[in-house]
């Protein structure tokens, strides 16, 4: 299976009528007043295209990591009900950043790997680099 997106946004529009994906407010990074803190809604996006030996239908995992924390494990069930991409939406909730860091996303099928996404996690007024 090759990823051809894999992101995290505030919201995501997949209007199946036209075919049209879209994201809006991509995150690049969270600045937070202070910590703990009850991370906003989190909208991960894949748009997956199948491959020759994968299957037409089945789960893949969503990790989500924060150095010290346990990791969140989200199931995504995929379906290209023949046709070559689909596209997977997860809305998640309630995720707790208990300190400034780093959130890793990680698009998994078994124990492979097929995407990574990450996002720093400051505190506003801390110096946050930003890579265009």
């Amino acid at each position: 299976m090759k990823v051809l997106i894999f992101t995290c946004s505030e919201s995501t529009a997949n209007d199946k009528r036209t075919g049209r994906l879209s994201l809006f407010h991509i995150f690049d990074g969270l600045l937070l007043h202070s910590f703990p803190a009850v991370l906003p809604e989190l909208v991960f996006t894949a748009w997956v295209e199948k491959e020759r030996k994968d299957e037409a239908s089945g789960t893949l995992t969503l990790l989500i990591t924060m150095k010290g924390e346990k990791p969140e494990e989200l199931p995504l069930e995929y379906d290209f009900k023949d046709k070559p991409r689909t596209m997977l939406i997860a809305e998640v909730g309630g995720i707790v950043a208990q300190r400034p860091g780093r959130m890793e996303a990680e698009l998994k099928i078994g124990d492979k790997s097929l995407s990574k996404w990450t996002m720093p996690i400051d505190t506003v007024g801390m110096n946050h680099q930003q890579n265009t």
